[in-house]
């Protein structure tokens, strides 16, 4: 909705919905959407355009992270994982900025790995421009992860190489300096004055375009005062543990194994790089008093690579995997496919109004795949067993986001009340529509009024209007009418054109209201 209020005014700089400033997130997370725009016109395909690219682009870079570290094999493997991870591929579809944020933070981990940790010039002024425009997409948390979790890889660099050397005032002073010469460097100060110029840069364009110091000072209460002291979403320091789970599935059994192989691993960069990004980024947003599940995503690429490496160790019968382990974990991932195939045919038995004869073939295919899997597994052909495992998956996950996603549309009440609102409305003027407590930016984006619609806010300002005008319309979302007051009142001062039927919770959710 704001980028379409930009497209109209003209004003790139002060975010607004419905003509009402909103400030919730810096601009380039709306920019990013703009050149879509541009090209082929405001949808939401398009609004979701940002967040599908960087889907892909992550996918590709922890491949090429993966193969830096570990080899060819490792990386395909821990891509894929990636790419048949249907919350990960559900957050790529979404129009938000948590995936272009994710992407940022991997971007500053490959620029390190590439050539910033050996203090080259180039790398270290790619590795702090990317933070400092990385700041204005979702706050400076992608910078904040990312180099929080680099400083905890060299402070245990230089306790290693300390303890090997001795712990002398010489020592210490030459491993700090070859372990934080990212930081500490000649080069590293110029790539740092370069980060900051870039920095103050948008700042100002920020400030200068919004005509105040707003949209900085959220910015700051968002992602700085939240960390220490959070506003909202103060969910329990353990709820990271299920969300992991979660966002993993259906290779969360793998993953969880694979983590409980790492005391095998040996002592080398490559691994202690790896481990202590993925605890890096667990304890940043652990420690941090606002939790949301979406918060955990940039974790979701290190845990994959974790698991690709200790998957192909597995498969080439290494001594540093403990194979039972694997094994279970492979039975029971296979076990959970079929289980998804007879839920399919559960709900096509039960639910007519999600029926269709793609359901029937797509739960053949995950019975029978993940049957034909634990065959594999079970006799010891491993890498057989994978692949398979891989197509099923990534055969259900490609029908669930496209057939199956339409079915679940069917009781999706947003889209289909506001089409039905735009069909009675047609030839109504905007000044006739009102909408009680501004709605959502869903809501209005689905909409798509020519203009801003005027909002009204209290029982005594629906009175008013009711008095002034007897041919005018109200849409409300009845989640915003909470007291049995405001309901009644409702109720009994219009006459009600459309109710949908939220399918979530099942009950009467959206109206349109016309006056009496």
């Amino acid at each position: 909705m704001i980028v379409r209020e930009m497209l109209r005014s003209g004003n790139y700089f002060v975010p607004t919905v419905n003509g009402v400033v909103d400030l919730d997130k810096p601009l380039l997370s709306y920019w990013a959407v703009l050149p879509f725009a541009w090209l082929f016109g405001l949808s939401e395909s398009v609004v979701r355009m940002p967040g599908t690219l960087a889907a892909i682009t992550l996918v590709l870079l922890i491949f090429v992270v993966g193969r830096r570290l570990f080899g060819f094999r490792v990386g395909l493997t821990a891509a894929l994982l990636l790419l048949a991870s249907p919350m990960f591929v559900f957050w790529g579809r979404t129009a938000s900025a948590d995936l272009l944020n994710t992407l940022a933070i991997w971007t500053i981990f490959w620029i390190f790995l590439a050539g910033a940790s050996d203090g080259r010039l180039r790398h270290l002024f790619l590795l702090y421009s990317v933070g400092a425009i990385a700041s204005f997409v979702k706050g400076p948390v992608a910078p904040a992860v990312s180099l929080s979790s680099l400083g905890l890889y060299s402070c245990i660099g230089v306790l290693l190489q300390s303890r090997n050397q001795g712990f002398t005032a010489n020592a210490l002073n030459g491993n700090v300096f070859a372990e934080f010469r990212w930081i500490v460097s000649h080069r590293a100060l110029t790539g740092l004055l370069a980060g900051i110029t870039i920095f103050g840069y948008l700042l100002f364009v920020h400030v200068a375009g919004a005509g105040s110091w707003l949209s900085s000072s959220l910015m700051w209460k968002e992602n700085v005062v939240r960390f220490f002291a959070p506003f909202d979403h103060a969910d329990p320091p353990h709820v990271y543990l299920m969300q992991i789970l979660f966002f993993c599935a259906p290779w969360s059994f793998f993953m969880v194994s694979s983590l409980c192989n790492v005391k095998y691993w040996k002592s080398c960069r490559e691994n202690r790089w790896i481990l202590l990004s993925a605890m890096g980024i667990f304890l940043f947003f652990t420690i941090s008093g606002s939790r949301r599940s979406y918060y955990i995503l940039p974790l979701i690429p290190a845990l994959a690579l974790i698991t690709g490496k200790v998957l192909v160790d597995w498969m080439d019968g290494k001594t540093t995997v403990n194979m039972r382990i694997m094994s279970v974990s492979s039975w029971i991932t296979s076990l959970v496919v079929a289980l998804a195939g007879i839920c399919l045919a559960y709900v096509y038995s039960t639910m007519e109004i999600y029926r269709d004869g793609s359901q029937l073939v797509m739960a053949s295919v995950a019975m029978i795949g993940g049957a034909g899997c634990l065959f594999f597994f079970t006799r010891k052909k491993s890498w057989a067993g994978l692949v398979l495992l891989f197509v099923v998956v990534f055969v259900f996950e490609v029908w669930g986001f496209t057939r199956g996603m339409e079915l679940a549309e069917k009781k999706r009440t947003l889209p289909a009340f506001a089409q039905e609102v735009t069909k009675r409305l047609s030839g109504v003027e905007d000044s006739k529509i009102f909408l009680y407590q501004q709605g959502t930016a869903s809501l209005l984006f689905y909409l798509n009024r020519r203009s801003t619609i005027e909002s009204v806010d209290t029982i005594e300002d629906i009175e008013r209007l009711v008095h002034k005008s007897t041919d005018g319309y109200l849409i409300i979302d009845l989640n915003e009418a909470r007291t049995p007051e405001l309901n009644r009142r409702l109720y009994q001062m219009r006459t009600i054109c459309i109710q949908n039927t939220d399918a979530r919770e099942g009950k009467e959710r959206f109206a349109l209201l016309k006056f009496h």
